[in-house]
């Protein structure tokens, strides 16, 4: 797997693995707390963030290693089980020996989009994209970037670690994240408006 390391300002390190498979996985390393900080705060609060604070996903499922297994699981995005954690355990699967994850929803239950690992005292996010969407992840910890997230149902480590925490595909609620539109498109659209009423009205003037 060829890795490819970009510089930012600040302590946050960005990383790209690429894999032979048509699919990059994306990282950002960074201090902090995953249900903290830029995550929010307090477990079922927990969301995937982009810098302008745009909420992606909201939290799944955590898994504490040393067989501890799943510990936390976000009912909101499982409505569907009546015991949460032993339900959610009989989907996640997690070998510690290969360090490997892997995840099989039932009929109702979210996909996964994002995931973060803890190793001693770093976080790091993971997510995939398409090969042929890198190009457009020059800046990796974007919102633009982040969006182009896919869905996953497995992922990979190496070294120690602490615990796994699972996003959900979707925002808070079930609803896709708004996306706010920059300024200068919105007025565009206004401008692209008035044109098209200015037209119309000349239109109707000229069968008067």
């Amino acid at each position: 797997m060829r890795k490819f390391f970009l510089g930012c300002a600040g302590a946050v390190a960005l990383t790209i693995g690429v894999g032979n498979a048509s699919a990059a996985t994306l990282s950002v390393a960074y201090s902090g707390n995953d249900c903290s900080g830029v995550f929010g705060q307090g477990f079922s609060n927990c969301n995937v963030t982009a810098p302008d604070g745009t909420k992606l996903s909201p939290v799944m499922a955590k898994y504490d290693n040393q067989a501890n297994g799943i510990t936390d699981v976000n009912q909101s995005v499982f409505p569907s089980l009546s015991t949460p954690v032993s339900g959610v355990m009989t989907e996640f699967s997690v070998n510690e020996t290969t360090k490997t994850w892997t995840y099989t929803p039932g009929a109702n239950d979210p996909l996964i989009k994002y995931w973060v690992l803890k190793q001693t005292n770093a976080f790091t996010l993971y997510w995939n994209v398409a090969d042929a969407s890198v190009a457009a992840c020059s800046t990796v910890y974007s919102l633009s970037c982040m969006l182009l997230a896919q869905s996953i149902t497995s992922g990979s480590w190496t070294g120690d670690f602490s615990h796994i925490t699972w996003y959900d595909t979707k925002g808070p609620g079930g609803a896709v994240p708004e996306v706010p539109l920059p300024a200068g498109i919105l007025l565009l659209i206004s401008a692209l408006g008035g044109l098209g009423l200015l037209a119309r009205s000349r239109k109707v003037g000229s069968t008067l």
